[in-house]
Order: structure tokens, then C-alpha cells, then sequence
């Protein structure tokens, strides 16, 4: 049986792809940025065809990575390519009695915890800080609902940092960003685990490689879906202007809480 692969032009989704081809799997690739070469199907997702949707006739699985991918994106493209693309998907996934589904959420939904202590588990509430997580947190919902009503078996990831290219660790960012590297072979690897490992009903678990003073917990993610990363990173202290940005940027995030009632 076929894996569904959305958003297949992308970063994530090219290397998936390569990834999932190399072990021999039967891949269908949807983009809206079609490319007949590598047998992408051009296809907007974000409104129901039956066109691309017969393709979900009884798959393996189902990769959605497709979205407007930016956290600052406006909110007509963030409804669009994060909430109705995901309505559609679900729908046709469910017609088409797909096995599993793996949703590319983003740790962006936790974000509020970044000025805090202590472990980050998947299981807090959810304390997004853009439209971008909010459509993400709304998509983990819209799959929860398919789990709930209609038995599909869905793994959302809330995946960390993962660049275009080589992907390697970045120096020039601030240290919360640097523990949320995801490295593309524990990207592929994460992905993989969601779609393969025994599992039944809906869960959210956490994706990064095993950064040094992390406070993501993976223990979830090793227990609902056998993921261990392989790759690891040590944040360093960047220089001085971008310490002096975070700085700022912590500042205004504080003033935020305390003018939405959230912090004292």
C-alpha cells in the first residue's frame, strides 16, 4: 500500500521522500509547486477534489507536511494552507480508510514556556505565541476529533528546527533556538517512526535531535512511537548582539504576558 506524502516539494518533504524511497516504499507526492520529474502531483489542498483524493484509497499512511510554513505568514495563507488543507486531507483520509496519520505540528505551540524552568512535556497546555502555532495546535485538534469519531490512528510531531540543505547546527542563534535543532537524519527518523511503530489512537509527541541543556521531553516519543535520535548538538552562547537581541526580545515577550493577563 501506498504513503501519502503532502507538501512533498518542501524541505521536510524532499528529504522524506528520499529517505521512504530508499527503502522501497510506494510513495504518492502531493505539492502545490508540482514537479513532474520527480512525480510531485500539483494539488491545492486546500480545496476538496476528488482529483488528488482517490489517492488515499486504502494507504499505508498519510505524511501531512503541507502548510504556509512561516510563523509571521498573514492570516488568509495561514487559514488556508494550515486549517483548510487539513480539513480536506482528514476528510479524504477517512473516506479512504487510511491506516495511519502523521501531522507536521511544530514545538512553536509550546513557546510560552520559553522564559521558564524545568521539563517541557508534550502532555502541558499548549502555549502558543503566533497565529502559526494556533493553527498548528488547531490542526492537532481537527485530528484528535478524525480519532475520536472515526478510529483513524494519528501521531502528531511537533517537530524542532529543521533548516533546508545540510541542516547543521546553528551557532548564530540564541540557545533556545540551538536546543530546538532537529537534524535531518532524526528528522527522517522521527517521520519514519510515526508511520511505522505499533500504535493506536491519537497521540502528540515532541521530535528533536538530543541537544545538550534541552527541556524538551522525548521520553513520549520514545515510548509512543520508538523514536531515538541519533544526532546531538551542543549550544553555545552566541555573541554579544544577538544576546542583546534576545534580551529585547524576552523583555517584550513579558510585556506581552502581563498585558494579556497571563504573567503578574
Amino acid at each position: 500500500m501506498a504513503i501519502v506524502i503532502t507538501g512533498a516539494a518542501g524541505n521536510l518533504g524532499r528529504k522524506i521522500t528520499r529517505h521512504l524511497s530508499a527503502r522501497g516504499c510506494d510513495l504518492v507526492l502531493f505539492d502545490q509547486r508540482g514537479d513532474p520529474e520527480d512525480g510531485i502531483l500539483e494539488t491545492d489542498l486546500s480545496t476538496y477534489d476528488a482529483g488528488w483524493a482517490h489517492h488515499m484509497q486504502n494507504a499505508e499512511a498519510v505524511i501531512h507536511l503541507a502548510g504556509a510554513a512561516w510563523p509571521f505568514r498573514d492570516w488568509v495563507a495561514l487559514q488556508r494552507g494550515n486549517i483548510d488543507a487539513i480539513v480536506n486531507v482528514l476528510r479524504a483520509s477517512i473516506a479512504g480508510r487510511v491506516r495511519r496519520f502523521v501531522f507536521a505540528s511544530s514545538l512553536l505551540t509550546m513557546e510560552g514556556y520559553r522564559d521558564g524552568e524545568g521539563q517541557i512535556r508534550p502532555d502541558m497546555p499548549a502555549r502558543p505565541m503566533s497565529f502559526y502555532a494556533v493553527t498548528k495546535l488547531m490542526g492537532e485538534r481537527l485530528t484528535y476529533a478524525a480519532s475520536q469519531r472515526d478510529g483513524l490512528d494519528v501521531i502528531c510531531l511537533r517537530l524542532g528546527i529543521a533548516r533546508p540543505g545540510a541542516n547543521l547546527p546553528s551557532k548564530r542563534v540564541g540557545l533556545w533556538e540551538q536546543q530546538k535543532w532537529l537534524g535531518n537524519t532524526d528528522a527522517c527518523r522521527a517521520i519514519e517512526s510515526a508511520v511505522f511503530h505499533p500504535h493506536q489512537g491519537w497521540t502528540v509527541v515532541f521530535a528533536t535531535s538530543s541537544n545538550a541543556g534541552m527541556r524538551w521531553s522525548l521520553a513520549e516519543s520514545r515510548t509512543a512511537i520508538g523514536y531515538e535520535p541519533t544526532e546531538s548538538s551542543t549550544p553555545v552562547t552566541p555573541p554579544l548582539r544577538s544576546r542583546t537581541v534576545g534580551s529585547v526580545k524576552k523583555q517584550l515577550r513579558r510585556i506581552c504576558a502581563r498585558m494579556s493577563g497571563e504573567a503578574g
